[in-house]
């Protein structure tokens, strides 16, 4: 799905964001997909690379288990080399304080994947003004009984 999301993303013009990128599978699959150097654009890639923030759980999600559910390993380096050589920048550090750090002003592919709704709601907030006519938005945890 995030591949084809990437392809249809491609045309318009604007930017890539991902929000939950963990050690970046699905960012990397789709640039290769979409042969993201021959674009003209930036992937920005959004993650604390660590796993879940306690203060931005909420109550109904610790007790739907949700720590137990996901085992998030540091992984902020491999995601680094990851993405050498591209056209991405990779903000560490927790949605929703490092939005601002995306100097995108459109964008034409945003994706969702924090496993947490306080930061998911905030990133769709801060960027639905910048999404441009015809842009894809992934929900990684769209229908998850966890969220």
């Amino acid at each position: 799905m995030v591949c084809w999301a990437a392809h249809k993303a491609s045309p318009p013009e604007g930017d890539f964001v991902e929000c939950g990128v963990n050690r970046g599978g699905y960012s990397r699959a789709t640039m290769y997909f979409v042969d993201f150097p021959r674009l003209d654009k930036t992937f920005y890639l959004l993650d604390t690379f660590h796993g879940l923030e306690d203060k931005l759980i909420s109550d109904a999600e610790w007790k739907r288990g949700i720590l137990q559910r996901y085992r998030y390993q540091e992984c902020y380096e491999a995601a680094c080399r990851t993405f050498e050589g591209f056209r991405t920048v990779i903000v560490r550090g927790v949605v929703p304080e490092t939005l601002p750090r995306v100097k995108a002003v459109k964008l034409c592919y945003f994706s969702l994947g924090m496993s947490c709704a306080a930061p998911e709601i905030a990133a769709a907030e801060y960027f639905r003004d910048k999404l441009v006519p015809g842009a894809v938005i992934v929900l990684d945890d769209y229908g998850w009984k966890l969220h």
